[in-house]
């Protein structure tokens, strides 16, 4: 019988991007898959649950409740097939995949950071509506379908928008796909083929330029400081902003 592999025992004194990850290609796209079918079976769970409720007259599950327990449920798909495909087969604790203590100096300097992101993307945004003219965000249909967003929209989004996504996506991307390309390849080359995927893998083509710049930002501040919780923040902050100004824009009531 096969031994179980392990993640390499570290040196004295090394840190996050310091040793090769065991973890190949395969094993990326397995947790991918694998959280994408485990999160489909969650969030039919949830929608099947809130229908069951409804009609059995037990409890009526708003609409916008349900839909955001179910994006939040593939968050937990990603993560938990995160864990099963690499952890679990490698041995591996969370900090090799850059949850890692880093000082108060570090997660403060996200902030000038956040400030560079913001001015690249009103570089881009006029670029672009000079090009194509002017751009529409898709995403604001999927957060308020009818052209509207209350508070109560706002703080049902920010948990899975600000909070679940940034931590599930940077410990995929940054965690485990950016170490994979950089011991393989140069940093600048993996800095932008991290960017690269973070940006088309989702799916929305507008969007691409303005999700490969952040993308850069966040390879680079995990590079800088390695460890992931910078870029969970940056992240974060910068979804935070993106969703609140959506809100300023569509809101309407409470």
């Amino acid at each position: 019988m096969p031994a179980t592999p392990e993640f390499p025992a570290p040196e004295f004194g090394s840190e996050f991007l310091d040793i090769r990850p065991p973890w190949n290609a395969w094993d990326l796209l397995k947790t991918i898959l694998g959280g994408l079918v485990l999160s489909l079976m969650l969030v039919a769970t949830v929608l099947f649950g809130a229908k069951a409720l409804a009609s059995s007259d037990l409890l009526e599950v708003p609409r916008r409740v349900a839909v955001n327990l179910a994006i939040l449920s593939t968050y937990f798909g990603l993560l938990g097939s995160a864990w099963y495909f690499v952890l679990r087969r490698y041995r591996a604790q969370w900090q090799e995949v850059g949850l890692r203590p880093v000082s108060v100096k570090g997660l403060l300097a996200v902030l000038p950071v956040m400030l560079a992101v913001l001015a690249v993307n009103v570089g881009l945004t006029l670029v672009m509506t000079r090009l194509l003219g002017p751009i529409n965000n898709p995403q604001k249909e999927s957060f308020a379908p009818g052209g509207v967003m209350t508070l109560s929209d706002l703080g049902w989004l920010f948990p899975h928008v600000a909070v679940a996504a940034p931590i599930v996506e940077e410990i995929l991307f940054r965690g485990m796909l950016y170490p994979y390309l950089r011991s393989r390849t140069s940093r600048s080359n993996a800095v932008l083929l991290s960017a690269g995927i973070f940006a088309s893998i989702h799916f929305i083509p507008v969007l691409w330029p303005f999700l490969f710049n952040l993308g850069i930002a966040l390879a680079l501040v995990t590079e800088r400081y390695k460890s992931i919780y910078p870029a969970i923040l940056l992240h974060g902050l910068n979804n935070a902003l993106v969703v609140t100004g959506m809100y300023f824009s569509l809101h309407q009531g409470s």
